[in-house]
Parts: C-alpha cells; sequence; structure tokens
C-alpha cells in the first residue's frame, strides 16, 4: 500500500495493448499504478492517462531482462511509493513463423522477455511478499502456452515455459499467502496479432476484456483465467481429443494456419519494433 493506503499494482510492459488497458483499468479502481516499459516515452503517456482516473499513476524505465535492473526498480519503488501488493508480468513479444526461418537473435529475445522476464519480475517481488504473508503475482501467459499451432513454436515454447513455471510456484508458495495466477487469452486486438490470420471463432477479444479478467482475479484469485472463457474448453480439447481429430477442427475453425498465413506488409512495422530490442 502506499501512503494514502491504495494499492501498489506493477504492470510490466505498460506501455501499449493490453499492458495498457491493465493499468487504465486498475487507476480506475483507485489503485496506485506503477506503469514500467522499456518504452519510456509510451510509459509515461500510460501513466499521465491513468492519473485522470480515480486512482494515481507513476512510471519506470524498466528493461524485464535484466534482473538487477527489475531489483533495483522494485526496492526504488518500496522505498518511495509503497509495499508492492501486486505485479502483472504483462511484457511479452510474439514474433512468428516458420521455425527454420526464426532469427536466433529473436529467438533468444522471446525467451529473454517472455520467460526470464517473468523470472526476473518473480524475484524482484517475493521475497517481500513471502515476508508480509500476503501479495498476488499474475503472469500472462496465452492459450498458446497450452495449445501448440504450427509456424510458432518459439512462442509457444516460451509462453509453456510461463504456464508451468506459474502452477508450479503456486504449490510452492500454497501456504505462504502470495497468490500465483496466469492469465490465458486467445487472440487479442493489440499490434500483436498486426497482419496475422484469426480463427473464425472466436473472434478477437479487445484488451479492455483481458484488462477486466486481471481485475476480477486481483478481487478474487484463481489459477487459471481464460479470455474469452470458451479458451477453457480449448485448452483441454487437444489433449483428449486423438490427435487428427483436434487438427481437423483447428482446421475447420481457422486457427491451425493463424501463425503461417501472415500478411508480411501489415507485420513489418511489429517486426522491425522487435528487431530493435
Amino acid at each position: 500500500m502506499d501512503a494514502q493506503g491504495r494499492r501498489v499494482v506493477v504492470v510490466t510492459g505498460g506501455a501499449r495493448g493490453i499492458g495498457r488497458a491493465i493499468c487504465l483499468a486498475l487507476s480506475g479502481l483507485g489503485d496506485h499504478v506503477v506503469v514500467t516499459d522499456v518504452d519510456e516515452i509510451g510509459a509515461h503517456t500510460t501513466a499521465r492517462a491513468a492519473k485522470a482516473l480515480r486512482g494515481t499513476a507513476s512510471h519506470r524505465l524498466l528493461d524485464v531482462r535484466s534482473r538487477k535492473d527489475f531489483a533495483s526498480c522494485v526496492n526504488a519503488i518500496e522505498k518511495e511509493i509503497g509495499t508492492v501488493d501486486a505485479l502483472v508480468n504483462n511484457a511479452g513479444i510474439m514474433p512468428v513463423g516458420a521455425f527454420e526461418e526464426m532469427d536466433e537473435e529473436l529467438e533468444k529475445a522471446q525467451f529473454d522477455i517472455n520467460v526470464h522476464g517473468v523470472l526476473n519480475g518473480i524475484h524482484a517481488v517475493i521475497p517481500q511478499m513471502r515476508a508480509r504473508k500476503k501479495g498476488h503475482i499474475i503472469n500472462m501467459a496465452s492459450l498458446a502456452g497450452r495449445v501448440p499451432i504450427p509456424h510458432g513454436a518459439i512462442y509457444t515454447a516460451a509462453k509453456f515455459s510461463v504456464v508451468g513455471l506459474t502452477e508450479s510456484l503456486r504449490h510452492e508458495y500454497a501456504d505462504s499467502g502470495v497468490h500465483f495466477s496466469t492469465i490465458q487469452p486467445m487472440f487479442v486486438q493489440t499490434e500483436l496479432i498486426a497482419g496475422i490470420s484469426t480463427p473464425r471463432w472466436p473472434k478477437p477479444v479487445e484488451p479492455q476484456e483481458v484488462a477486466a479478467a486481471v481485475v476480477k482475479t486481483l478481487r478474487r484469485p484463481r489459477a487459471r483465467v481464460y479470455v474469452p472463457s470458451v479458451g477453457r474448453v480449448f485448452a483441454v480439447l487437444p489433449w483428449i481429443l486423438p490427435d487428427r481429430i483436434g487438427i481437423e477442427l483447428a482446421k475447420r475453425m481457422g486457427a491451425w494456419s493463424v501463425f503461417s498465413e501472415i500478411n508480411a506488409q501489415r507485420r513489418e512495422g511489429y517486426r522491425e519494433r522487435n528487431r530493435s530490442l
């Protein structure tokens, strides 16, 4: 809590997309949101928008790939603002495409940001949360963390890691007072899916729907949250149906080729930003 008794929530990747929506939703509840991102200008813009709502906000430059920087960021927040009540590990990238054509640096970046960034965040907050016997860590995963799709091997591997990590820690810290949750969206209308063909059903959700799931999960902790909720069914079907039936269903819904049928021109802006990381 901060000096005014507001819950302090740290959100990574808050400059745009889902992260920005989460920051605005939490500030609207009256929380103190700390917007972090490698894009400091974007983080500042989000924090400014959040300040106009019921709560308050601040921003911090943070590259989640650095454990040292993440720890320093959290320590500074606890000294200057208040104890971190919740961490939303949202920062992530989604380069997709044929496995043999994936650039080595982008492979590394996906694990550095999507996996090690989550690990670094947990290490930064868990000692204090465990000592206080309360706290909540929400890791942004994906349905791709439960359902493998062709041409998304590296992203799928990273999100499978996040899901497995969170599930294991949830059991390890079951009696600590610290909650662990994953949010597992399907397709979300953000820059991450620029140029990607989306399934015929269900249609991509808006970032605000994912943010609402985060708000609900912080209010009432749950281990796994799917957005939309029908994702729960898709997360199970591939593991209980014969492979040929599951694949045929995915093909009929247009999900089997989403990472292979890409409009390169529409996706180039996102790819270029990933290359510059």
